[in-house]
């Protein structure tokens, strides 16, 4: 993870001083690329790279600093957002329910009526062909 990337990102978009109480700051994947493509690494210039942040703990220390975190609104579009963007999923102490689809069963049949009628056409073709 590149905080030197973040770092020069919010510095040259002024985003430490966006009203992120009025709405969500807005950054493209050119944004990042036109300010970090002097970087060497490519974790530290790749947009994809850059913008993955699936855990708390893996947030640029500046998100982490100002309760930061990033959503993706559409391909090479993100929203930085302040708050608590991360759930904690309790552990499960139940044994698993197994359930049994009707919808699965159903699509089951289906394909192994599929599956035997090309069985017997292929059994037809080669009783017909010897």
């Amino acid at each position: 993870m590149s905080h030197k990337s973040w770092e020069l990102l919010f510095n040259h978009y002024n985003i430490h001083k966006h009203n992120f109480s009025k709405e969500p700051y807005i950054i493209t994947a050119d944004n990042i690329k036109e300010v970090t493509k002097h970087l060497k690494k490519t974790g530290d210039r790749e947009p994809r790279i850059l913008c993955k942040h699936d855990t708390r703990e893996k947030r640029p220390q500046v998100f982490i600093d100002n309760d930061l975190f990033m959503l993706p609104i559409k391909n090479g579009t993100y929203a930085i957002i302040q708050g608590e963007g991360y759930v904690d999923i309790p552990d499960i102490s139940v044994p698993p329910t197994i359930y049994k689809s009707a919808l699965w069963e159903f699509a089951f049949t289906d394909i192994m009526d599929y599956n035997s009628i090309q069985l017997i056409k292929s059994a037809k073709f080669s009783i017909a062909t010897s």
